[in-house]
């Protein structure tokens, strides 16, 4: 029979417990309503501590170049920016960040609003941020494209639930705008191509402490 716990239950919880018996029932105070909201306001407790200051990451839109030369290419305007203290697992955002690489602010802006999921909407308002900042340096923001864009991790928060251990990761946003267009995609490498390319890496290392 399902224990005292779970008769307090959804029928869609309870589902999830049949056939177990009574050996779920230590799990069954992490899934009450009073434990779901509580779970609710941690996180949103975490959102509220994001914020755009990345360091040195955030001076280098302050940094003064030195003068062009006679018959140089005009510099392209680039603007660092990102989000520190985001609470989401980094693997997921550091797929996100991989998607947007080497694509044109509008087009990563695009994707980023078609997908349904949290990664999304949050690099969705990373960039947006970033557009609005880019306006204000450069006459247009819609020539920008994503030179770079990566996820570190910066620490983890835990909170203790009904005997479980909750852990969120604590994640930095990285990205870099570049004006002018993307490069072009250089070529897929062949199967004939990564075994070269794993055979030299073969035959250049060094191994220490050998005569």
């Amino acid at each position: 029979m399902i224990g005292r716990h779970l008769r307090t239950l959804s029928s869609s919880a309870v589902h999830k417990f049949r056939g177990h018996g009574n050996a779920m029932n230590w799990f069954a105070p992490n899934i009450t309503p009073e434990a779901k909201y509580q779970r609710k306001q941690w996180l949103h407790s975490l959102e509220k501590k994001q914020h755009n200051d990345m360091g040195e990451w955030s001076k280098k839109n302050n940094m003064i170049y030195p003068p062009l030369e006679e018959g140089e290419p005009p510099r392209p305007h680039e603007i660092y920016w990102g989000r520190s203290r985001v609470a989401i697992c980094r693997r997921v955002m550091a797929r996100t960040c991989l998607t947007v690489n080497n694509l044109e602010l509008q087009d990563a802006l695009d994707k980023m609003y078609n997908l349904k999921a949290r990664e999304g909407f949050i690099m969705y308002e990373v960039l947006r941020e970033a557009r609005d900042f880019a306006s204000k340096r450069a006459p247009s923001a819609n020539t920008f494209h994503i030179a770079e864009c990566w996820a570190t991790v910066l620490n983890r928060e835990y909170r203790h639930g009904y005997a479980i251990l909750r852990k969120r990761d604590l994640t930095n946003i990285y990205v870099l705008l570049r004006e002018g267009p993307p490069p072009a995609e250089r070529e897929k490498l062949t199967t004939e191509d990564a075994i070269d390319h794993y055979l030299e890496g073969h035959r250049e290392k060094e191994i220490p402490l050998t005569w």
